[in-house]
């Protein structure tokens, strides 16, 4: 299946739409990683590239929300299998379609704040 128009990813189911969110928030994480490791010449360089896949990854999780999916993309069973955010090396979310009024609804605590909190 080709990707190349917005009318195939409109077409894309929502697990379609889900798996490509995930996927896309491991390249972003591993790209950052690289990013912020290479010296100021090659970060100067490479950033409008970071900045312009985020604003594709923002665009898909758009999609994502607005065919109905809202919640954490890391749940398995009612329970996170995921940190919203991390630190050093760990995994974060570059993007997410859960609403906190979504997530407050569904009894889980407000766990974007509670790790926010965390990090601090």
């Amino acid at each position: 299946m080709s990707f190349n128009t917005t009318q195939n990813i409109k077409d894309q189911t929502v697990e379609e739409l889900r798996q490509r969110v995930i996927t896309g928030n491991e390249k972003m994480l591993q790209y950052w990683k690289v990013l912020i490791s290479s010296d100021s010449e090659k970060y100067n360089q490479n950033i409008e590239r970071y900045e312009s896949a985020n604003k594709k990854l923002i665009n898909l999780c758009d999609l994502l929300e607005l065919k109905g999916y809202n919640q954490c993309l890391y749940m398995s069973e009612g329970k996170k299998t995921r940190k919203c955010f991390g630190r050093d090396d760990e995994s974060w979310c570059v993007v997410c379609p859960a609403s906190d009024e979504i997530i407050k609804k569904a009894k889980i605590d407000d766990y974007k704040g509670r790790e926010q909190m965390n990090l601090l």
